[in-house]
């Protein structure tokens, strides 16, 4: 994959996956085929998974009423239980 850039800058991984989260909840892909599509975008970084995954849970409590939010928290969630993590990303 190759890395996008948004003000000049390259996005972090977590930032990468931000957008990919939300994509995917604004299409209303399924949960499941969603957190292993975002495990792959990731390349199973736990770190950038619960990085972006506060992102959205912060936006979840700044605007209760946007449907995105929730479903990309469902889906990082997924993610996070269905990963496949080594005991140093765990940590």
């Amino acid at each position: 994959m190759v890395a996008r850039t948004e003000g000049g800058w390259a996005m972090t991984t977590a930032e990468l996956l931000e957008q990919r989260a939300r994509e995917l909840a604004e299409r209303g892909a399924n949960v499941d085929e969603g957190a292993q599509e975002l495990l792959e975008c990731c390349a199973s970084k736990r770190v950038s998974v619960v990085v972006a995954r506060q992102h959205f849970q912060d936006e979840a409590e700044r605007d209760p009423e946007d449907p995105i939010a929730p479903r990309a928290l469902e889906m990082l969630d997924a993610a996070l239980a269905k990963g496949n993590w080594t005991l140093e990303e765990a940590v």
